[in-house]
């Protein structure tokens, strides 16, 4: 699970320090253990890489988590929102038949 979790982090943001940060890593992780057997790994690198950088990522699971300081700010609350748009992009563009519910 590590090694798709990195390669796919790999291939979606290439190597760096973004990449490689936890929350992203988490949110990837929990939606290949929750739904992995049902994901291409080559696909989902490229729809991750379509809806923007690690930076990006990193800043959008950020707010959203904190919410303007209403939500809890823990790690645990950021690898959910991770896992909820990791969910969100791969399900972008599909139709509901092939959506997978988180």
């Amino acid at each position: 699970m590590l090694d798709r979790t990195l390669t796919i982090a790999e291939e979606a943001w290439g190597r760096s320090a973004e990449s490689w940060d936890g929350m992203l890593l988490g949110g990837i992780g929990m939606f290949l253990g929750r739904h992995g057997d049902l994901v291409h790994d080559g696909e989902l690198a490229k729809k991750l890489e379509r809806t923007g950088t690690a930076a990006k990522w990193r800043s959008q699971i950020l707010s959203a988590s904190s919410n303007g300081g209403f939500n809890n700010s823990g790690t645990g609350s950021r690898i959910s929102v991770a896992y909820r748009f990791v969910l969100e992009a791969w399900n972008k563009g599909r139709r509901p038949a092939n959506r997978i519910e988180g």
